[in-house]
């Protein structure tokens, strides 16, 4: 039998939206869980397909479940309702197409006891096949969040993912910092995550996979790319320059998260023959904010085709000249950003 103290150490907030051939293999691998010491919120967000009738199915299998409807205002709106009902002292945040792991909760409050620290990152498996992030190495000991970030690259090649759930989060630490999801965007995780690695001053991550991401599954926002998708990521990078700038914090680790976001929205626009809106979403302030976060010879010239030409870019970026172009751009460029940038170690 489940048994409740308060306060709760985690609540488990699940935005719902129209997703009744997932729901309830979501649900099931919530309620499989130990959940002492838990709570299960659902936010439903106005669906209009079958999601509030499992979800009532559920609350009378599990009086636990907490249900609250509210009209449809998209996901950040919903986690944010989710937050604003929480007891528990942390916060794990599900999408409700996807689903949790066996003991992950057990993982998670295991962590959450032995570090204390105000972000706990985890790993995932993707379509319950492989696992969604490479293996990657990480440290015993708790860090702010900004050398978490860089010294993540260092370690890895790779940044740590910006996926909301792959973390739990400390929910005073969020109220102290006013850090909540931006209503009305897509991508709103890699805004929300960059903030929580400037702000945190603790967080440690583990290579255990806590639940399964649903990749590419239809009617999905990463799926289903519109010109908004692009304008949005444009805008999360422009808003991160402009505080950054207000905060007086420069680190080129966190500006190179920001060129490759530019980077995939170029790929993206191209590649979805949005390129008519290019100059919306790729501009000349742009091209400034992308240029703070070269780091090496490789992207300094990436940077420099997309200021001259993006279509040469990509072909550059993807391997797609004719060898004889992409050793006159490498013999010109190097020594162009040798001279102008001074990055080449």
């Amino acid at each position: 039998m489940l048994s409740f103290t308060d306060p709760m150490i985690l609540s488990i907030i699940i935005p719902v939206y129209n997703v009744e051939p997932y729901l309830e293999e979501c649900l099931d691998s919530v309620f499989a869980q130990n959940l002492a010491d838990c709570e299960v919120i659902a936010v439903n967000d106005g669906s209009t397909d079958n999601s509030r009738q499992i979800l009532s199915e559920y609350l009378n299998r599990y009086p636990i479940l907490i249900i609250i409807d509210q009209d449809n205002k998209g996901l950040s709106f919903a986690r944010n309702t989710g937050v604003a009902y929480a007891k528990g002292e942390y916060l794990y945040f599900l999408d409700s197409d996807d689903y949790m792991m066996p003991n992950a909760v057990d993982t998670m409050v295991k962590a959450i006891n032995s570090t204390k620290a105000e972000v706990i990152g985890f790993n995932a498996m993707a379509n319950g096949e492989t696992i969604y992030i490479p293996s990657f190495k990480v440290s015993d000991n708790v860090k702010s969040g900004i050398n978490f970030l860089c010294d993540f690259f260092i370690d890895n090649g790779f940044y740590p993912n910006v996926n909301v759930p792959l973390y739990v989060y400390q929910k005073k630490f969020l109220n102290y910092k006013q850090l909540s999801f931006k209503v009305g965007i897509y991508h709103e995780d890699v805004l929300f995550s960059l903030l929580v690695f400037y702000y945190s001053k603790s967080v440690i991550a583990f290579n255990v996979p806590v639940f399964n991401y649903r990749q590419h599954r239809d009617g999905s926002i990463c799926t289903n790319i519109k010109e908004k998708n692009l304008l949005d990521r444009s805008n999360i990078c422009r808003e991160l320059n402009v505080f950054f700038m207000e905060q007086g914090f420069f680190n080129r680790y966190f500006f190179n998260t920001i060129f490759y976001q530019y980077l995939y929205n170029i790929d993206l626009a191209l590649e979805k023959a949005f390129s008519g809106s290019l100059n919306i979403f790729f501009n000349k302030a742009d091209e400034a904010i992308m240029k703070k976060g070269i780091t090496n010879d490789y992207e300094c010239k990436l940077w420099l085709l997309a200021t001259i030409n993006t279509n040469l870019m990509l072909a550059f970026y993807k391997g797609k000249l004719p060898n004889w172009l992409r050793k006159m751009i490498n013999c010109g460029f190097t020594l162009y950003s040798k001279i102008n940038y001074n990055i080449l170690k």
